[in-house]
Order: structure tokens, then sequence, then C-alpha cells
């Protein structure tokens, strides 16, 4: 698998035309709170498309994607409708930070990477969970009578999970391409 080319980086960005569809769509159906999230996630993939260039091309598409799915999710419906979609995104979501997380910790570090990648992992690792128990709060206090609490500790589980599969992924992406196979020179930054 190439980790860099335009494909991916037009592929995403049609991904973000599809969120904007989603939040149009969750806005015309007057969902507001949900509108919010899914602008959240618009703004994000856009941020993320226009702000970084140092990792590989193909994490355009996934993170955009991971964005789309949450959008989706959020503004479609789907975590009310579909019983496992909560779960996958529970597991996806962490899952796709934490390799964002890893790369760019290991592309800090730099080589060699041997005597570091424990410490890669877990503080990636960290981190993503961070996020994930920072998210759960907020959604609890934000809609502790749409989502009970039992709800919290299954979430931060494959949090857990995904977090950790993900810097695991990420530290095997590092020893096969390594930082400088990412982007082009024109495309450093």
């Amino acid at each position: 698998m190439a980790l860099e080319g335009r494909g991916y980086t037009l592929a995403a960005w049609s991904g973000v035309l599809l969120i904007l569809l989603c939040l149009a769509l969750t806005l015309e159906a007057g969902r507001w709170s949900d509108a919010f999230l899914v602008s959240g996630f618009l703004a994000l993939s856009i941020a993320y498309l226009t702000l970084v260039r140092q990792l590989p091309a193909v994490l355009d598409l996934v993170v955009v994607l991971t964005a789309l799915l949450n959008a989706v999710g959020w503004g479609g419906g789907l975590l009310r409708r579909v019983w496992f979609f909560d779960d996958l995104l529970h597991l996806l979501t962490p899952l796709t930070g934490a390799v964002l997380i890893c790369l760019r910790l290991g592309q800090a570090v730099g080589p060699p990477l041997t005597a570091r990648r424990a410490l890669l992992w877990t503080l990636a690792t960290a981190l993503t969970l961070s996020a994930g128990v920072l998210w759960e709060f907020a959604e609890w206090v934000a809609n502790s009578l749409r989502f009970p609490l039992e709800d919290t500790l299954p979430d931060l589980l494959l949090d857990t999970l995904g977090a950790m599969m993900g810097s695991a992924l990420a530290l095997r992406l590092m020893d096969r391409y390594p930082p400088g196979m990412w982007r082009g020179p024109a495309r450093a930054g």
C-alpha cells in the first residue's frame, strides 16, 4: 500500500463534501445538537486536510472517513437506530487518533525508534485515552438524560482497545514506512 498520493487527498475532500451534506440534512431536520457535533467533525476534517502535511497522505482519507462515520452516526441517527454503531465509533475513532498521535510523536522523536517503542506506544495510548475520557465526561454532562451512565464503561473499554490497537498499528507502519517516505519533499512541512 502506498502511503502518498493525491488520490487519497482528493477522496478525503469528497468525504468532506459528504459531511457537509450530512450537516445540511441534520439542520433541515431541526436536530440542532446533532448538527453542532456534525459541524465539529466537518471543522476537524477541514483543519486536518489544510494544516497537517507531515503525515502519510493515506491518513487524509482515514481521518475524513472516521469523521464521516461519526457525522453519519450523529446526524443520520445511526447511533440510536443501529445497535453496534456506537461501539464501532468508540473503537475506530480512538484507533485513528492513536495512529495520528503515535506517528507524529515518532516523527518528532526520529530514528532509531527501537529504543523508544514502548514509550511511544504508552504515550500515544495515554493521550488518546485522555481524549476518550474527556469525551465521555462531556457526553455525560451534556446528555445525562439521553445517555445513561451505564454507557460510559463499555465506551471507555472500546476506547482503550482502539487506542492500544492504533498505537501498535502506527509502530508497525513506522517500521515498514520510515517517516522520510511519507510525503514528498515539496509537501513536507
